[in-house]
């Protein structure tokens, strides 16, 4: 009501104690009864970006340093959102808690950064505010496309991508381009890797694929997917320390597949690497794993099996040789690797899935890193062909530990080389594949 008054200051105060009283609430929710709140976009949603709208339209009117502060400002109650929402998808309060020393905010390390950007979309109901940070400052640019266009654009890419037969994928792709890069191109010079935030549908579709008519994103730069501002401090994978720990299954159980491929991969990857352990097939079991784990403080964890990412706990699990293992049992046990002086950097997921369609089920994949206390998850965003995995994976750790490059970097190469490739130059190929995390 004072919002359309006019009242700017008062309803923007309205708002700020709206969502003070709001997150005792979600957090009782979700602790007192571990159950997900039953609607939480409609209900929880609006008051947010109500507030954001508010803060963005009082930053148009106001000095240089003021509307930095407006903007860093709507960030941080946004923020506070998809903290709430990893929290309820994934039944865990504890999750990104600002006390926990080991998080750093993404802002800082842009500041000594001059190669790296991150993006901040925020779809308003009648348009799109991109948020940019390169340096110390926050960059911002208004787009003329309503929220319910947007996210149809996100939803009809996410259907299409997964079929080889035809590219009707450029499409949508290139309308996210339009919106979501273009706009921004010319504040991206000597940009090398962006690290984009998204929300949404956005988090449900490879960025990779976005498209200007002639090249994808890939192509332009680096990426990595940040869950929220806050993650762990980045760092690259010291080399002369690194230990890998390699799990695999190739024959057919449980009604899934073989992956005839997983031998091949797993040993290539040995040749690579160097340091590594190779549990396979029978020996594939939970509790090998978490031996292992006790045993050894590996830096690099990869699984080669097939794994389903769902909207809830018991449909977010991967597979192994005699059972399913589900995210708590996976925390539980690649967490012991969290308190060592050599935290888990790079956990790979090849050969996963998540659930097409189900809102919750790309907040689950960003969350298994988190939880897991490792740096960086690699992970596949549906199931993709034996052999194009294999090609991918080996060309993405070739280029990390041969080529030092970072691990955004590293992802980059690999896809490219794929995309040029006839066989694999459709996205089904090579897309799937996303950077969740540190990107160093």
């Amino acid at each position: 009501m004072l919002a359309q008054q006019g009242d700017t200051e008062q309803a923007i105060q309205a708002y700020e104690r709206a969502v003070e009283v709001l997150q005792p609430i979600q957090h009782f929710l979700t602790t007192g009864y571990r159950q997900p709140i039953a609607d939480f976009s409609s209900a929880v949603h609006p008051v947010y970006y109500e507030l954001a709208k508010l803060l963005l339209q009082k930053a148009e009117d106001v000095s240089a340093q003021e509307e930095q502060e407006l903007l860093k400002q709507t960030r941080v109650w946004l923020e506070q959102l998809k903290v709430a929402e990893l929290q309820n998808a994934l039944q865990d309060e504890c999750l990104l808690k600002n006390e926990n020393t080991q998080l750093t905010s993404l802002d800082k390390v842009m500041e000594a950064d001059n190669e790296t950007a991150m993006l901040y979309p925020v779809a308003l109901d009648d348009h799109l505010v991109l948020l940019l940070n390169r340096g110390e400052n926050i960059e911002r640019v208004d787009v003329e496309v309503n929220h319910q266009d947007f996210f149809a654009a996100a939803k009809e890419l996410q259907a299409l991508l997964p079929l080889r037969l035809h590219n009707r994928f450029r499409q949508p792709a290139k309308a996210l381009y339009n919106w979501l890069i273009r706009p921004i191109e010319p504040l991206l010079a000597d940009i090398k890797t962006l690290v984009i935030v998204p929300e949404g549908d956005l988090r449900k579709i490879p960025l990779s694929t976005l498209y200007d008519g002639e090249h994808f994103l890939i192509e332009k730069y680096a990426l990595s997917v940040a869950p929220s501002l806050h993650t762990y401090k980045p760092h690259s994978i010291d080399w002369q320390q690194a230990q890998m720990l390699m799990l695999g299954l190739s024959e057919a159980v449980q009604d899934y597949p073989a992956l005839p491929s997983v031998p091949k991969e797993l040993n290539s990857l040995k040749e690579i690497v160097g340091a590594t352990t190779q549990i396979t097939n029978q020996d594939y079991a939970v509790q090998r794993l978490q031996a292992e784990m006790q045993k050894t403080p590996y830096s690099i964890v990869h699984f080669a099996t097939h794994g389903e990412f769902g909207g809830h706990q018991e449909d977010t699990y991967l597979l192994t040789y005699d059972g399913k293992m589900h995210m708590d049992t996976l925390n539980q046990v690649l967490s012991i690797g969290r308190y060592n002086e050599q935290p888990i950097e790079l956990l790979t997921l090849s050969a996963c899935k998540t659930a097409v369609g189900d809102d919750r089920a790309a907040l689950g994949l960003a969350g298994v890193a988190l939880k897991a206390g490792a740096r960086s998850a690699l992970a596949s965003l549906w199931f993709v062909d034996d052999e194009a995995t294999y090609e991918t994976i080996t060309e993405f750790y070739r280029q990390l530990r041969h080529q030092n490059l970072s691990k955004a970097k590293a992802l980059q190469a690999a896809q490219v080389k794929m995309l040029q490739q006839k066989r694999y130059a459709h996205p089904v190929c090579w897309a799937p594949f996303v950077l969740i995390g540190n990107w160093l």
